[in-house]
């Protein structure tokens, strides 16, 4: 029995349920973890490649001779092989046991076709704290476009002066129109 739950960033699947049929102050919660997990390597005996790999690395890493480095490369392909084998089964086992009964093909299909985007949240430039009000959103959304739409300072007076001094040239040198 728990007392305190406190979570954070826990990636597993959980299910929590209050019950209100006590007569106190506060409803007892009940947090239920799945806690299936699928791990990368189920037997160490069965997949040596890993330590067959750092030990042809350590080997490589001390004496660098291109011999030790050959071999250290076979056995980083192997090891990458032996990984990929690995996850391509356990997929295919984890597909093979989906069907539509219970909803895990469902499930599934539902979580491959739903795009996640991590939209950021709007933070205050001044004091670097996220908005929580409409107010405080609309007047950041205020200040960030203020700042993105104002019209740039192209004033100089040395070209003013120099496009006057043309129009003006241009105009005493153009004969006037006869009719």
């Amino acid at each position: 029995m728990i007392d305190l739950t406190v979570t954070k960033n826990f990636s597993y699947q959980n299910n929590i349920q209050s019950i209100s049929d006590l007569s106190s102050d506060h409803n007892p919660v009940i947090i239920e973890f799945d806690l299936d997990i699928i791990p990368i390597i189920l037997n160490k005996r069965k997949v040596t490649t890993f330590s067959v790999r750092n030990c042809n690395k350590k080997v490589w890493q001390r004496s660098r001779d291109p011999v030790s480095k050959n071999s250290h490369n076979i056995a980083q392909a192997r090891f990458r092989s032996a990984i990929m084998d690995f996850n391509q089964t356990s997929y295919s086992n984890e597909i093979e046991q989906l069907n539509i009964y219970d909803g895990s093909l469902w499930r599934r299909t539902k979580r491959l076709k739903t795009k996640r985007f991590n939209i950021p949240q709007l933070k205050n430039l001044n004091c670097n704290l996220p908005a929580h009000t409409n107010l405080e959103k609309a007047e950041i959304l205020a200040n960030h476009f203020e700042t993105q739409f104002t019209p740039n300072d192209i004033r100089d007076p040395n070209t003013e002066n120099a496009v006057i001094n043309s129009i003006a040239k241009f105009n005493s040198n153009s004969s006037p129109n006869k009719f």
